[in-house]
């Protein structure tokens, strides 16, 4: 077949198509087959991992970089440690001043039932304050327990907090690029 041949059977073509896509004209070009191109060589394969190929100024910087990446995981997996650890202390300081205060309401409805009529006397009421006093003070103690844990874990947090920042800090410093000898 010539190229004029293919033109022909191009406009035939079109004009069959083109009432089926809403238009006039060949819906997509023939002409002759494309003569192919001269043939391209096989590229090279890759080196293997690990070989001497891996020796260059780019395989050094990405073993650098994975060995910062590395260490950025490991010190947020011990900072992520630290803060549930600190959280889970707090916690339970605070459960525990919670159940105190519980425990003292529950004591001190027993102590009155226990008391019963004498509560209207002088020395009942003066039973009842001293009962008070010494009850109040052992859950004073408990409070104070979980707000002293609370304060020096919030003082870890900050830390934390800190230390996560310089964490973030690192992690974004610019890798350094290999330059070769042309000022490039």
């Amino acid at each position: 077949m010539s190229v004029h041949d293919w033109g022909i059977i191009g406009t035939t073509v079109g004009g069959v198509l083109a009432p089926l896509k809403g238009g006039g004209g060949s819906p997509f070009p023939l002409g002759p087959p494309p003569s192919p191109g001269p043939i391209q060589p096989p590229l090279p394969p890759l080196p293997a991992s690990g070989s001497d190929g891996d020796s260059g100024a780019a395989s050094e910087a990405a073993r650098e970089a994975t060995a910062v990446l590395g260490k950025i995981v490991e010190e947020l997996t011990d900072l992520d440690a630290s803060a549930k650890t600190s959280l889970d202390a707090i916690v339970a300081a605070g459960e525990a001043g919670k159940a105190e205060l519980d425990q003292v309401e529950k004591d001190i409805e027993a102590k009155c039932l226990e008391l019963g009529p004498r509560l209207e006397t002088p020395e009942g009421q003066k039973e009842l304050r001293d009962y008070l006093d010494k009850r109040l003070g052992e859950a004073r103690t408990v409070i104070n327990d979980a707000m002293k844990t609370a304060d020096d874990n919030a003082t870890k947090t900050r830390e934390l907090t800190e230390r996560y920042a310089g964490v973030a800090a690192e992690g974004e410093k610019p890798a350094t690029a290999p330059t070769d000898n042309n000022g490039g």
